[in-house]
């Protein structure tokens, strides 16, 4: 199976201490608390739904890891 990743990288913002990264889910967006960085990825950080969650209707995406990457064709 072939899969996406997603790389992301911002300017820093003076006073910041930490970021969050807003992610589409399909339905509406939630939100990833990514730390004091200026870039983040998806790579191996399992947070899209696996095919069976998405056979079953669940959209949201994990914060826990317990998920899959991102299928080139989720179907």
């Amino acid at each position: 199976m072939k899969f996406y990743v997603i790389h992301l990288s911002w300017n820093p913002v003076p006073g910041a201490t930490g970021y969050k990264v807003w992610i589409y889910n399909g339905k509406e967006y939630e939100s990833f608390s990514v730390g004091n960085v200026t870039s983040w990825s998806t790579k191996g950080k399992k947070i899209w739904p696996t095919a069976s969650e998405i056979s079953a209707g669940r959209y949201d995406l994990h914060q826990d890891g317990l998920g899959t990457e991102l299928a080139v064709d989720p179907s």
